[in-house]
């Protein structure tokens, strides 16, 4: 497991650091069954992190198998010691849902193509308090509380080709702050709701299986 340092590769990696971090990810995980010694939250996070959405029913199925093989009927992880710690496995979910730790907010960006899921008030850097639903690998309208008044910058969602933004009832232009990333950035304030919301959506891509 990455201790230090952290945080180097992330989905804006180069592709060849990306793939190399991956394919690292995968044989490790492999050799112990996706339940390290010390625990889920070893390997889990960092594979929410790097995978994407097109390995995400690969993940969440290795995922499966190591409770199915390493907890007691309680869930919790047999796994030669440890407590609280385990709870950092949950990161690993999260971070497919849900990804802030790079140049913009990620809405699903390791969730299955073609999956479904939902997430309700989760924490992004900033001051952001996230919700969010995919249904059949179609992001829907996102809502997001500012609780500092920063600005908000946010990746373009899988599958939409534009964006509205609405924040306490008022439309809100963004600004296109990186061409490549689809990265967007609009101003908040404190105590404000912003809504965004695909302004049309492309071709649904067929890369993964349904979860």
């Amino acid at each position: 497991a990455p201790i230090h340092p952290a945080q180097i590769v992330g989905l804006e990696s180069p592709p060849e650091l990306l793939e190399h971090a991956r394919n690292t990810l995968w044989q490790i995980n492999t050799d112990n069954g996706w339940h390290p010694n010390n625990g889920f939250c070893l390997g889990w996070p960092s594979a929410g992190r790097i995978n994407g959405r097109e390995n995400g029913t690969r993940v969440l199925q290795a995922m499966t198998n190591a409770i199915h093989a390493a907890c007691f009927p309680n869930f919790w992880p047999n796994l030669g010691g440890g407590g609280l710690e385990q709870a950092g496995g949950i990161e690993g979910l999260h971070s497919m849902l849900l990804q802030s730790h790079e140049s913009c907010l990620r809405l699903f960006p390791g969730w299955p193509s073609n999956g479904t899921a939902s997430f309700k008030a989760l924490r992004a850097r900033g001051g952001f308090v996230v919700s969010g639903n995919q249904t059949a690998g179609v992001i829907g309208d996102v809502t997001v509380l500012s609780e500092r008044g920063e600005d908000l910058s946010f990746c373009l969602p899988h599958g939409w080709s534009g964006v509205r933004v609405s924040c306490g009832g008022s439309v809100k232009q963004p600004s296109l702050t990186n061409t490549s990333l689809g990265r967007y950035r609009v101003k908040t304030a404190a105590g404000e709701t912003c809504t965004l919301s695909a302004a049309g959506m492309v071709g649904a891509s067929k890369t993964d299986d349904t979860w």
